[in-house]
């Protein structure tokens, strides 16, 4: 304004008209001076959101999940996030892993000058179980075909042993180093014959996790390494604590990866320790425990409700077909068929039987999404003995009915069966 001669007095009373009917002026005399100076447009809606309002994605595997809207907004925002979910409230991405499973609405917003827009982003997160390639837990007096490996360096000496110092089974592998710390290299390992057991494409779903400690005169890093025997490997550097039980876990997408061969021959797990930095002396390295998992989604719908609710797939405990978990009557496999929560009462929500004319009647619509089991009803005038009643209704309707005629009483019930 003062570069145009406007004073703030007209800029209180005509300003806005001043700058629109000088805007051009300003413009060139700007570009003139290489100020390169652009409008700073201020919305005038808030914003509309243009990403999805739901979006599916797999438990205990990372998910990344773009929130996109219009009107530039400044700021988003999220309640109701399942645990180990996060939000970047300025780039709007969703992102994280978490062990939860089902479905969840997350309260989603979007602020600008404008003002802000809330919908609501429905998550539906596939239960998954782990399904194990490899598995080593070193029993008593047993390195389980594990070698040690040296070399490059005059002096160094290791050995392979097995003691009682594991926590998974009482007992791991122990790796002692001794070096001169003039170079080399060192570790453990074991081979196998025949192509690994996972592929290019699966790389974010196989899961390498173990525990170990190590006890170094210096720093403690070591790198997980998976080997082809032409050399190509996918490598994990860890750093863990010294002389401390560590867990690690990590997908393969998150091993750096040197042009691994997945159709090779033969290949290795290796332990590597930086030799280098562990300084001269005895080193020790205890391997407690490694596996090899491929995480994959629960195909069947009955084992995946039992993953969501109690968390596991066994028809067994909490989760048995029979029990009745909240203890309101209903049992689990009838909570499943009529999409009840086997965790709070669901009491007065099964269908009920009806008279029409001279019957006792069940009518109902199985709930969508509910398959791999069979719906029945059964009859009795005892409550003692128990006869079948067959369907007689048209998909996707359930018909059930018996006669009433002659009986003084008379009692129906729901029957559902799995496999």
């Amino acid at each position: 304004c003062e570069r145009l001669g406007l004073g703030w007095s007209m800029w209180n009373i005509n300003g806005q008209t001043q700058l629109d009917r000088n805007w051009p002026i300003m413009i060139a005399d700007a570009n003139a001076k290489g100020w390169n100076w652009t409008a700073d447009v201020l919305p005038t809606t808030p914003p509309v959101f243009t990403s999805p309002t739901a979006a599916s994605f797999s438990q205990d595997l990372a998910a990344s999940i773009q929130l996109t809207a219009t009107g530039s907004p400044t700021a988003y925002a999220a309640a109701g996030l399942p645990a180990g979910l996060t939000l970047n409230t300025s780039s709007g991405l969703i992102s994280g892993t978490t062990s939860l499973a089902g479905v969840f609405p997350v309260t989603i917003s979007a602020t600008n000058a404008a003002g802000t827009t809330t919908v609501t982003l429905t998550l539906n997160i596939r239960p998954t179980q782990d399904v194990i390639l490899y598995s080593q837990a070193f029993g008593a007096g047993t390195t389980a075909n594990w070698f040690s490996y040296s070399g490059g360096s005059a002096g160094l000496t290791n050995s392979l042993t097995n003691e009682a110092t594991g926590t998974t089974d009482g007992r791991a592998l122990k790796l002692t180093l001794t070096a001169p710390n003039t170079g080399g290299y060192a570790g453990t390992g074991t081979s196998f014959s025949g192509t690994p057991p996972f592929t290019a494409g699966q790389t974010s779903r196989i899961l390498v996790r173990g525990r170990l400690r190590v006890n170094t005169p210096n720093a403690t890093n070591l790198s997980v390494l998976l080997k082809t025997a032409s050399g190509q490997d996918f490598s994990l550097a860890l750093t863990p604590t010294k002389n401390t039980w560590v867990d690690f876990s990590a997908p393969l997408s998150a091993f750096a990866a040197n042009n691994f061969n997945f159709t090779a021959s033969n290949w290795e797990i290796l332990l590597v320790p930086n030799f280098g930095l562990w300084g001269t002396g005895t080193s020790t390295l205890h391997l407690d425990s490694i596996e090899i998992l491929r995480r994959e989604d629960i195909s069947d719908p009955l084992q995946a409700w039992r993953k969501i609710h109690f968390g596991s797939t066994a028809n067994s405990g909490n989760g048995e077909n029979s029990f009745d978990f909240d203890r309101d009557g209903i049992t689990n496999i009838l909570e499943y068929a009529f999409a009840l929560d086997p965790r709070k009462s669901s009491s007065g929500l099964l269908p009920e039987p009806f008279r029409l004319g001279q019957t006792l009647r069940y009518q109902f619509t199985p709930p969508t999404g509910i398959s791999g089991v069979t719906y029945g009803s059964e009859w009795s005038d005892d409550l003692s003995e128990w006869h079948p009643i067959s369907n007689t209704g048209s998909a996707p309707v359930h018909t059930f009915s018996i006669p009433t005629t002659g009986e003084t009483k008379l009692f129906m019930r729901l029957k559902v069966t799995a496999p």
